[in-house]
């Protein structure tokens, strides 16, 4: 086959410029609202994926995918994830040990309906998927209470650091340390 010469109209196109959105997360005050209204569900299974999600920053179908066999050394053991790498988030005791006697019982049944409409009974906005604020609520807090970039990227299971650094204006110390460490301050 010979090599195509034409000349290809796009090429000089200026690339179009992506707006760079802020993170929507739920205050705590939004939190309380929307875990009242999970409660006033119908769908048994929605307050223990809701729960899980927030305690460990795990994706809607991570949470619910969880089985009592994943249950282990008080976290949850997360294998079917978004880049295949399997991850451990440990848990404090209380919550595993309501969601390992549910879990006993029978696996969850689906609930990102009964999320949605938990979610629109508090009358917030969301933009993009419904139930991803919930892994920005976790990770936003870690933030801002002082916990580490390195182990969020662990805990959230990003591929790299770089994915991980959308959370560092959050950190209440954030590019604070240049008062302290520059060389004139040395």
């Amino acid at each position: 086959m010979d090599v195509i010469k034409y000349e290809i109209p796009l090429l000089p196109m200026r690339k179009l410029k992506q707006k760079n959105t802020d993170l929507t997360y739920l205050t705590k005050e939004q939190l309380l609202n929307l875990l009242q209204q999970v409660d006033n569900s119908t769908n048994e299974s929605l307050p223990y994926v809701v729960k899980i999600a927030l305690a460990t920053g795990a994706r809607w179908s991570e949470c619910e995918g969880l089985t009592h066999d994943k249950l282990k050394n008080n976290g949850f053991y997360f294998t079917d994830t978004k880049n295949g790498q399997s991850r451990f988030v440990p848990v404090s005791d209380q919550l595993y040990q309501l969601v390992c006697e549910r879990l006993k019982q029978s696996s969850f049944i689906s609930c990102y309906a009964a999320f949605r409409s938990a979610y629109n009974r508090t009358h917030l906005k969301s933009r993009g998927q419904c139930a991803h604020i919930l892994r920005h609520t976790f990770a936003s807090h870690f933030v801002m209470a002082g916990g580490n970039l390195t182990a969020l990227r662990q805990i959230l299971g990003h591929s790299s650091l770089t994915v991980t650094m959308k959370y560092a204006h959050l950190a209440p110390d954030y590019l604070n340390q240049a008062v302290q460490l520059n060389p004139l301050e040395n």
